[in-house]
């Protein structure tokens, strides 16, 4: 007797754009430390002459050049920070810089905010000469979230919950963040980050659910549970299936395999 499995593709889709939104929700995630919630400065030290000040709750520069860099040093990270830029704007993300007195895209990993660079490999999302972007997200003239996950030699980016670069670079291991202004203007709002352990990174790695007979592999945000289920087919008919699922931050992840015995494969 063949044996045949379908997919319920309904659920399928479904638990794949949960696993969208989550990507996108990472710095809700409890354990964010606030570095700045954009009236206080206090956790940087200020490098070179930007005009950095406090205007309208964020953190705002509009000339001169320079950095706002932590008062500490960081290896692996979740970093999430809500942005403003102006037409024109050149600024950015710099992490992991061992020399926190003078930060560059040679002494630090740059995650570029510069919608206009000539040079659009390099362009906002990039990490300046590691990573390039294919397709530059627009952020001027509105507030925007950009998130950098540090784990090792592992860096990713998103920039509005879409990721721009994820790349194994093992140049810079530790070192202190900065924040940029170059031109424009630039305002910075609820800077946040998550400092990881090694088990965290272990706890936080994706597990991936393959299934070679049914003809399927789904990433989930964590160990996925099985349970055998009944599944009623559009034409009343109960089968037996089986629901793999993920409950986390209160949503449930899930796809749904249903076993018809005497069914064609698919």
């Amino acid at each position: 007797m063949s044996r045949g499995i379908a997919n319920a593709f309904g659920l399928l889709i479904s638990g794949l754009s949960l696993l969208s939104l989550s990507d996108q929700a990472v710095g809700a995630e409890s354990g964010m430390v606030t570095l700045t919630d954009g009236t206080s400065m206090s956790n940087f030290d200020t490098v070179g002459n930007a005009s950095w000040r406090i205007a309208e709750r964020a953190i705002a520069a509009d000339r001169g050049n320079g950095f706002l860099v932590t008062k500490q040093s960081y290896d692996d990270f979740k970093l999430r920070a809500e942005f403003y830029a102006d037409e024109g704007t050149n600024s950015g993300v710099f992490i992991r810089c061992t020399d926190p007195e003078r930060p560059s895209a040679q002494s630090c990993y740059e995650v570029n905010i510069f919608d206009s660079n000539p040079n659009r490999g390099n362009a906002t999302g990039a990490i300046v000469n590691v990573a390039q972007v294919d397709r530059v997200p627009q952020t001027e003239l509105k507030w925007n979230v950009i998130e950098i996950e540090a784990k090792g030699p592992q860096l990713n980016v998103s920039v509005n919950g879409e990721r721009t670069a994820s790349v194994r670079d093992n140049k810079h291991a530790r070192g202190r963040i900065a924040l940029q202004y170059a031109s424009g203007v630039i305002y910075w709002r609820k800077v946040e980050i998550q400092p990881l352990t090694a088990e965290d990174i272990a706890a936080e790695a994706e597990p991936v659910l393959a299934n070679c007979q049914a003809g399927f592999a789904i990433i989930f945000p964590g160990q996925p549970v099985a349970r055998n289920i009944r599944y009623m087919m559009a034409d009343g008919k109960d089968v037996p299936a089986q629901e793999f699922y993920v409950e986390k931050g209160g949503n449930r992840y899930s796809v749904v395999s249903i076993d018809l015995p005497t069914g064609p494969y698919s």
